[in-house]
């Protein structure tokens, strides 16, 4: 009787090097990510950054600008180069002027309109659209005063 060489031959022995060649590339990418992500955080920086979302989350102390802080209520008063608005918190009611430049945004944003993602800007309208009475959101970087610099006005609809 002669002895054959076995150069994995057998289907079974060749689904066993499969199945460990598969494992041990799933934990090479594993450590690799692990390293990568521990690495990336540890030196603070980001190399896929959403200007949109750091805008809107820049409240990380990390940024050396301000933050944007999000005001609603209702327009009680509207004039040539700002907005007057109420806001309500609990039983106070507190009234600010937000000042509109020819930077500033203003924007219709109907919520039966939203995209299914949830995702959406709304649509452009001019500042003689803005009445009182209407629902606004006002985002601004600094509200310690009774007059804030608004860098974009949004005009909600409920549906």
């Amino acid at each position: 009787m002669v002895a054959t060489k076995s150069n994995f031959q057998t289907p079974q022995q060749r689904a066993i090097i499969a199945t460990i060649a598969v494992f041990l590339l799933l934990a090479i990418f594993a450590f690799a990510g692990f390293w990568y992500g521990k690495n990336n955080s540890e030196t603070g920086s980001s190399s896929s950054k959403n200007s949109n979302s750091t805008a809107l989350n820049s409240n990380t102390g990390t940024s050396t600008k301000p933050e944007t802080i999000a005001i609603s209520g209702k327009i009680t008063k509207v004039s040539k180069d700002s907005v007057e608005i109420q806001i309500a918190s609990g039983e106070t009611a507190r009234t600010l002027t937000a000042n509109i430049s020819k930077d500033t945004l203003i924007r219709k944003l109907d919520f039966r309109s939203i995209p299914k993602n949830g995702f959406g800007d709304g649509v452009a309208i001019k500042q003689s659209d803005l009445k009182v009475g209407l629902n606004v959101v006002i985002l601004t970087k600094d509200t310690s005063a009774d007059t804030v610099n608004a860098q974009k006005v949004s005009m909600l609809i409920y549906p």
